[in-house]
């Protein structure tokens, strides 16, 4: 998760200045955004394991499960959650982290439209969801 996050930072970083967005969102507003997008994800997954079957065999192999232990809100809305416990999200950085899920968010598979109203009013949400597919697709290469 990590690497994950330092990786969205320098794209979203990147993706600021070259669309001449430097003086509208300061250094902070973007570390703040790009490293604690997915602080819902702390302590969420753990070990265990899974039964599959092999050439025929069955054999004992190790998976992620989640382990929910505060049940808050869908990703996004949960981060934003437990963020504002520790520091105070300006409207920007709020719209900005509850957005970044773009067309993978759940609301918005259940038919909500309110990702595009924030893009269009957040530029910084636009660009930390491009940032953080950048990061995802292109820089993290998933299997």
């Amino acid at each position: 998760m990590l690497e994950h996050s330092l990786n969205v930072y320098e794209c979203l970083k990147k993706s600021i200045a070259a669309h001449g967005l430097s003086e509208t969102y300061d250094d902070e507003t973007i570390a703040i955004v790009s490293l604690l997008h997915d602080v819902c994800k702390i302590n969420l997954y753990t070990k265990g394991t899974r039964n599959v079957k092999e050439n025929g065999q069955w054999k004992e192999v190790e998976i992620y499960e989640v382990n929910e232990k505060f049940p808050c809100g869908d990703h996004a809305d949960k981060s934003v959650i437990l963020i504002q416990q520790f520091l105070k999200l300006k409207p920007d950085e709020i719209l900005a982290i509850r957005a970044h899920m773009g067309a993978w968010d759940n609301a918005v598979q259940g038919g909500s439209h309110f990702i595009n109203k924030i893009f269009e009013r957040c530029k910084l949400a636009v660009l930390l969801h491009l940032a953080d597919m950048e990061a995802t697709y292109m820089l993290e290469k998933p299997a």
